[in-house]
């Protein structure tokens, strides 16, 4: 079940829903046979990827907090969650007890840095891109994809244009499809 709930988490990250979606289904049938951990998990990404069930995703993603509290992912996921919903002060609440946790959790960066643009935080989210960056943890698609919409509505041309200079050459075409 946890191989199945695996594999769908890395096809939905390389933008492959259907087979995604068809592995977390998968493990979400074979869900009765894993420890209580693994249940948490995958029934989370069911209900996120698969079902759409914001409100039984976030309940499920509590519950797994409040049972495996020093867990960086799951803040993160309930920071997903309530992007999808709107919800940018509640996302970035929980994004930042990820990065509390984790510092170099690299998929609460761009969480992080969306919720602080949503809230027209700016400073803030450069500080986070920032941070990124001394971490070396910048060098990453999704995290400078997410910086490169912050920094044009800024206005910050300089930082557009870095973003777009480094993506040359990068096998995503998502920066540079942004321009």
């Amino acid at each position: 079940a946890m191989a199945y709930a695996n594999l769908g988490v890395a096809y939905v990250a390389l933008g492959d829903e259907t087979r995604g979606n068809a592995a977390i289904t998968k493990a979400f049938e074979l869900s009765d046979k894993v420890s209580e951990r693994e249940r948490l998990f995958i029934r989370a990404r069911y209900y996120l990827n698969v079902a759409g069930d914001l409100p039984t995703a976030i309940e499920t993603l509590r519950l797994y907090r409040e049972t495996y509290p020093n867990d960086p992912a799951v803040p993160s996921q309930l920071s997903v969650a309530y992007l999808t919903l709107g919800q940018f002060d509640r996302a970035y609440e929980e994004v930042k007890q990820t990065l509390k946790l984790n510092p170099g959790f690299g998929p609460a960066i761009p969480n992080a840095i969306l919720s602080l643009t949503a809230l027209n935080r700016f400073p803030e989210a450069k500080a986070i891109f920032d941070k990124a960056e001394t971490l070396k943890l910048a060098d990453d698609a999704s995290v400078r994809g997410m910086w490169i919409y912050t920094a044009y509505l800024m206005g910050d041309q300089g930082s557009v244009q870095q973003q777009l200079d480094w993506a040359h050459g990068e096998p995503d075409g998502f920066i540079l499809n942004s321009q």
